[in-house]
């Protein structure tokens, strides 16, 4: 007989067992087992199975409700109180590049084509027979993989490929045509089709033939240098598809309503998301500043930056006083100012116009005492990018002293 131990965390996910104990030899006897494995940090829970006599799979014989219990003074159980199977395909996922749900499984696939999928509703277990490869010998790296209308599709720079969820094999369902940047591919809002850029522009993709959507602005496309290209970043928004090169600063947005194109610069986000339930758009820059396009996006005017704060609860007498400290950094605005929206008691008060003075590190801008309430918020909007380095409210008697 010979003996394995897994480990067992809050989830109740279970590891593959540990090494194989010692081989013991007996007849008509029970076992000690000693140094029992204990677990890596997490472990709540120990299972021990046993192998051998005339078991041909190791099957579970003691739960251990600890990480502490290293011995069993005697197993006497005989191979019918044995309970389950011992499986050995508890895995964490694979390395992988590129990830997506389908048919309730994890499907993940690596820049060696190499496509591997979990079990449904256990993304833990990674079977070894559960892999294949797309395009094995046309020297391609996928740049993405997605779920359609219920169908997986796997992306490469000069093909598309459609998982058979029956037969388990890739088929190429478009040749000459694919995605060069697996971050501008983008969902429709009702999840109907994808835009993505491809070697010659962008494409629409509803599961069927791609359609090259970017005629009218080819010239702008060809103008871009590959490298840039390869880079570029989507999403879809208010029925728009937005395109970005983080390198270069432009953005080209394709309105699906008027199947119209509008060419902005200055706009350096290196990814995006749609959030608010669809409503605001997330951008983030340099993976350190991060504004929002808010409210309806209007492609003829400047894309704009919007910070709402928390509130304050400090109640306010008439004679009541506020007063914000602004501190900015990075400019890139012409003529940079500031709107502020007080939100007292959740109404929104007089919008506020602030000149920003750039030579001073602070702007300090006065609240009017009008503006009462026991609880306030402030939105502020600005027309551009800008990194807020410092945000502090003061309020009380200008008499008394003001308290922050």
């Amino acid at each position: 007989y010979a003996y394995l131990v897994t480990f067992v965390n809050d989830q109740q996910l279970e590891s593959n067992p540990s090494p194989l104990s010692n081989v013991v030899t007996v007849s008509g006897k029970g076992i000690r087992l000693e140094s029992i494995p204990t677990g890596p940090s997490g472990t709540v829970a120990r299972n021990v199975y046993r192998g051998g006599g005339t078991l041909t799979n190791y099957l579970l014989a003691y739960a251990i409700s600890d990480n502490s219990t290293t011995v069993i003074s005697s197993d006497v159980k005989p191979d019918s109180e044995l309970g389950k199977i011992l499986e050995w395909d508890h895995e964490t996922p694979p390395p992988a590049t590129f990830g997506t749900v389908h048919l309730n499984r994890l499907f993940v696939v690596n820049l060696s084509s190499q496509m591997k999928w979990s079990r449904p509703l256990e993304p833990w277990y990674w079977d070894s027979f559960n892999t294949a490869v797309i395009g094995a010998y046309d020297g391609e790296e996928p740049t993405g993989i997605i779920e359609l209308k219920g169908r997986l599709f796997i992306f490469k720079p000069h093909s598309i490929w459609l998982w058979d969820d029956v037969r388990q094999v890739p088929l190429q369902i478009c040749k000459g045509i694919g995605c060069i940047a697996y971050k501008s591919i983008a969902f429709t809002q009702d999840r109907s089709a994808v835009f993505f850029m491809g070697e010659k522009g962008v494409y629409y993709f509803d599961g069927s033939e791609p359609i090259l959507i970017s005629r009218k602005v080819q010239n702008l496309i060809e103008e871009t240098p590959f490298e840039y290209r390869k880079e570029a970043v989507g999403i879809f928004y208010d029925f728009m598809y937005i395109v970005a090169s983080p390198s270069l600063g432009k953005a080209l947005v394709y309105d699906l309503r008027t199947k119209t194109w509008t060419l902005f610069t200055n706009v350096h986000f290196s990814s995006a998301v749609v959030w608010n339930k669809g409503k605001d758009l997330m951008v983030s820059v340099s993976s350190q500043v991060r504004y929002a396009l808010t409210g309806m996006y209007d492609i003829s005017s400047p894309i704009s930056c919007r910070i709402k704060t928390k509130w304050f609860g400090q109640a306010a007498p008439e004679i009541y006083g506020r007063r914000i400290f602004l501190g900015l950094k990075s400019y890139s605005i012409d003529d940079p100012y500031v709107l502020i929206t007080p939100i007292a008691d959740g109404a929104e008060t007089t919008t506020l116009s602030n000149a920003i003075n750039t030579s001073l590190p602070v702007t300090r801008i006065e609240i009017p005492e009008e503006v009462q309430g026991n609880y306030i918020s402030y939105d502020f909007e600005f027309p551009g990018p800008v990194r807020i380095m410092d945000l502090a409210l003061q309020f009380g008697l200008q008499r008394e002293g003001w308290q922050q």
